[in-house]
């Protein structure tokens, strides 16, 4: 195992980027209801079971009710995956800087340990 960057003992770990970052529950519950939402518009579509609808004003009602409610939740799924996206770009961009900053002090170091080392000998 690897030696952790914890001191200036060794160099500190180049960051790797990441698509995204890790789902959390808003967007985990959000694709639950978009996926419930798109299965619904399904059931009323293909008139399954329970929604056998007799009239057509319901039947047009839950049919547009549920056109609807599919079309937000995905679209606040996508939004949602889109906003991950952004978020990982600039958590990768402030690890960089970050690393940056440690690398150079950490050579800054490196070299001025070197140099007490020729020097004593």
């Amino acid at each position: 195992m690897p030696k952790q960057a914890t001191t200036f003992d060794v160099a500190p770990e180049l960051p790797t980027p990441k698509r995204r970052i890790p789902r959390d529950w808003t967007e985990s519950i959000v694709d639950v209801f978009a996926f419930a939402a798109t299965t619904l518009l399904v059931l009323v579509s293909t008139r399954v079971w329970i929604f056998d609808i007799p009239t057509q004003s319901e039947y047009d009602f839950m049919k547009n009710l549920s056109i609807g409610l599919a079309v937000v939740f995905w679209i606040a799924a996508i939004r949602l995956d889109l906003s991950a996206k952004k978020n990982a770009e600039k958590l990768f961009e402030t690890q960089m800087n970050d690393y940056e900053v440690m690398r150079s002090k950490w050579l800054e170091l490196a070299s001025q340990k070197l140099e007490m080392d020729a020097k004593k000998k």
